[in-house]
């Protein structure tokens, strides 16, 4: 089996531990109480869900190593119904 190395993201979690997510795979999420656990449960996670893509979801590996990953942030406006859910869990 052929290996390929594939950027996440980690960010702390809400109230502990982190949380790690792959950017060409959104639907991939996963967490661990350290950095190494949540790096080793995003390796599980991503090839039990490489095991049911299909073959454009494949494709997306070979643009999923970024060498330089350059993070900021914004502010954005929520609309109606999703400001308020915001608002709430603050």
């Amino acid at each position: 089996m052929a290996k390929k190395t594939v950027t996440v993201f980690i960010i702390p979690g809400q109230e502990s531990g982190y949380v790690a997510f792959f950017p060409f795979f959104p639907s991939c999420v996963t967490q661990g109480a350290t950095v190494e656990e949540t790096l080793h449960n995003a390796r599980e996670a991503l090839e039990l869900a490489l095991e049911d893509m299909n073959e454009d979801d494949l494709e997306c590996l070979e643009f999923s190593c970024a060498p330089v990953v350059i993070t900021g942030q914004i502010d954005v406006s929520v609309p109606g119904k999703h400001a308020r859910a915001s608002a709430k869990a603050s």
